[in-house]
């Protein structure tokens, strides 16, 4: 994950009952980081059911484009896996749109040729629950959004 500047927030998602982060035995949902490192928890639902999750953390020094004008909607968000992707673009331009793990894993990736305006309903039911990101590019920008599978 990608920060711009320390202290930052990391969020391990909602719909848990107990967060255990590794690196200081906090036990919220959500995570102060102060440095560049691996920042790892364990998250437990009243079902008996854990998972464990880790994000590597890294300070951006450089040029942030503040005036992107890909805008990109995700909703319902939180979800169960199904849910809808809105994109619009200044112009029509071709996209790269790629759906990503919390660890950076490509999932999936759709090349869309001269588009203004995008609409899906992506079907990602069969992953497991979890911090995901949309990331599109166009010719003049990289913009990601987070999604969350509950």
């Amino acid at each position: 994950m990608i920060v711009s500047a320390y202290p930052a927030t990391i969020d391990a998602g909602a719909g848990y009952s107990n967060y255990l982060w590794t690196n200081d035995g906090s036990t919220g949902q959500t995570f102060t980081v102060n440095a560049d490192g691996w920042y790892k928890v364990y998250v437990y639902n009243d079902f008996g059911c854990n998972e464990y999750d880790s994000i590597y953390v890294k300070l951006f020094v450089g040029i942030v484009l503040a005036d992107a004008k890909t805008n990109i909607n995700i909703y319902p968000n939180p979800n169960k896996g199904k849910f809808n992707i809105n994109i619009e673009l200044a112009q029509s331009e071709n996209v790269r749109i790629e759906i990503m793990n919390f660890t950076g894993q490509i999932i999936s990736t759709q090349e869309i040729t001269s588009v203004k305006t995008y609409n899906k309903v992506e079907d990602l039911t069969y992953l497991p629950k979890g911090i995901y990101f949309v990331k599109v590019n166009d010719v003049n920008s990289t913009v990601i959004k987070k999604f969350v599978i509950q």
